[in-house]
């Protein structure tokens, strides 16, 4: 019975995560996922934008540059530099089937000494195994053996901007918020309805 459900968990989940698609243009009201922004200073802005492990590293990126050029006109301003710009990159490992309280083994079969990741410790930390094990596979003595797992990683960009008025000066930190827009507004995928 319980390896019925469990069976019945799996096939819930292949198909939720088999509909999820990446992340549109939207604020993050209510999700870690779109974007947010604070005023640090009346010109000067933090922005982020964060994506699912479906959005990839340059829409992200493209997003967070669109945003800025938005949040630029709606005060007013002609364009903005930016000050600071960083991405960083999250990984986290699934199951193909179920979560298991046990080792996820990153090594060849038979004992062995090595790392795993758990469901309680995030970090690797060091192990010795007397199972059998596939490479990229775990195995839980309750449930019958290895099965696949799935490496995912989700990307946040974030900038702190400075809007300004006037010429644009010719340097690759200034952008002009109008010709952003009309530049990339083709390639922004905004929610549907």
């Amino acid at each position: 019975m319980m390896r019925l459900s469990s069976l019945l968990l799996s096939f819930a989940l292949l198909i939720i995560t088999g509909c999820e698609t990446a992340t549109p243009y939207k604020a993050a009201h209510g999700s870690d996922f779109g974007y947010s922004e604070q005023q640090i200073e009346s010109k000067r802005w933090a922005i982020r934008f964060s994506g699912n492990s479906i959005t990839d590293k340059q829409t992200v990126e493209t997003y967070l540059i669109f945003r800025a050029a938005e949040l630029t006109t709606e005060n007013g301003f002609d364009f903005f530099e930016v000050v600071r710009r960083d991405v960083d990159e999250e990984t986290s490992f699934t199951s193909d089937l179920f979560a298991t309280p046990f080792f996820y083994s990153f090594h060849g079969v038979g004992p062995h000494q090595g790392f795993h990741v758990s469901s309680r410790h995030l970090a690797p930390t060091p192990y010795q195994s007397r199972g059998r094990a596939l490479p990229g596979t775990y195995y839980d003595p309750f449930f019958g053996g290895p099965a696949a797992f799935q490496e995912r990683v989700s990307y946040t960009a974030s900038a702190e901007i400075l809007m300004r008025s006037g010429q644009k000066p010719d340097a690759a930190a200034f952008f002009d918020a109008t010709d952003v827009i009309n530049t990339l507004g083709p390639s922004i995928t905004k929610p549907t309805q």
